[in-house]
């Protein structure tokens, strides 16, 4: 938890503009944030079971920790409370799973469950698709924010699929994935 804090009080721009001087404020920030999700996920084994009381707690931390954010970032600093890596998102993340985890046929027979199982696929090939799309924002598109981030998120969600798949069915591929 304390380097998950590290990670995200130092995604916050009024630490930014003081620390970013290092190029190894981002390993830094990103270390700090593997090893709190690294940490988490070796708590979560060894739990036996979940509770919704547990996730209803998480989610209120979660939700004071980003009303303390946004108070502070706009009482203390004049910054409006977005584009900012949220304090509470792992608290939030764990509420979410312990939730699904307290109800494990949630989701069966339905899309979710099929697109679950190329989970790994699509978060290993998605940032190719976003480099390549960047590039041919920067070359041919030309698009403005709000457009871009519509389109870039449906390609990128249907294109990782897409290219999931094909790998999947691809006995030498299906191993890379």
């Amino acid at each position: 938890v304390i380097m998950y804090m590290i990670s995200q009080c130092l995604h916050q721009e009024p630490l930014k503009s003081v620390v970013e001087t290092s190029v190894y404020y981002e390993h830094l920030r990103s270390y700090c944030l593997g090893f709190a999700y690294v940490a988490s996920g070796w708590w979560f084994s060894q739990q036996a079971e979940f509770s919704i009381k547990t996730a209803l707690k998480l989610f209120a931390v979660a939700l004071f920790f980003q009303i303390t954010q946004d108070f502070v970032l706009w009482h203390f600093y004049h910054l409006k409370p977005y584009n900012f890596m949220s304090i509470g998102l792992l608290p939030a993340i764990f509420g979410i799973f312990i939730t699904i985890m307290c109800y494990p046929n949630f989701g069966k027979n339905t899309i979710l469950h099929r697109v679950g199982g190329m989970t790994l696929g699509i978060y290993v090939l998605h940032p190719f698709i976003f480099d390549i799309l960047k590039i041919l924002d920067r070359k041919i598109l030309l698009l403005n924010e709000p457009a871009r981030n519509f389109i870039f998120s449906i390609i990128m969600v249907s294109g990782s699929l897409i290219l999931t798949r094909v790998f999947l069915k691809n006995n030498l591929l299906k191993k890379a994935i």
